[in-house]
């Protein structure tokens, strides 16, 4: 396995390990950016 193969494959370890995140995080919540806007506003 040269260098690119090593490189690639850890790259894709990574994307796995991301993923395998995401899913074990949970089901996807609908936001809205106004109302993240407003918190952000009212701690500043």
């Amino acid at each position: 396995m040269d260098e690119r193969d090593s490189i690639r494959k850890a790259k894709l370890d990574l994307l796995r390990k991301e993923i395998r995140a995401g899913i074990e995080s949970g089901p996807a919540t609908v936001w809205n950016p106004d109302e993240v806007k407003e918190v952000c506003r009212k701690r500043t």
